[in-house]
């Protein structure tokens, strides 16, 4: 989906939610612009692109653009131990939701308290990346 059309679908989503389709759109801008770039967008990264400090807005606006009607938004996960992060694999995530521990990718040893260091972040979304 080229950036017009990305455009398009949130005007026409959000008529009726002025301040989240400008967030939408400001960061639907950002992400088109910097695709390229970016590897890593933490919730105050966008927080600090769409310009807000609201929890509730960031949210909505994260949610909606990584939902599959938009895609500019991809969510990924990365655990951290003694600030180093690992990427994590959607399987990660799955295997320690489902087995309540998490296999630590380098070592293979399981961390049982995991949610204490998985964090989420986000990527350009399918819509993006698949536009070039």
């Amino acid at each position: 989906m080229n950036l017009e059309g990305a455009l398009a679908i949130i005007k026409a989503d959000l008529d009726h939610q002025q301040s989240l389709m400008d967030a939408s759109i400001r960061l639907t801008n950002y992400v088109y612009a910097h695709h390229r770039d970016i590897k890593h967008l933490s919730y105050s990264r966008i927080a600090q692109i769409i310009d807000t400090v609201d929890p509730e807005t960031l949210l909505g606006v994260t949610q909606y653009c990584s939902g599959n009607r938009l895609s500019i938004l991809k969510m990924k996960f990365e655990l951290i131990i003694d600030n180093y992060p690992f990427e994590l694999e959607d399987e990660d995530v799955f295997f320690a939701e489902e087995n309540k521990y998490l296999i630590h990718p380098e070592t293979g040893n399981p961390i049982q308290s995991y949610e204490e260091h998985v964090y989420p972040f986000f990527v350009p979304g399918d819509s993006v990346t698949h536009n070039e």
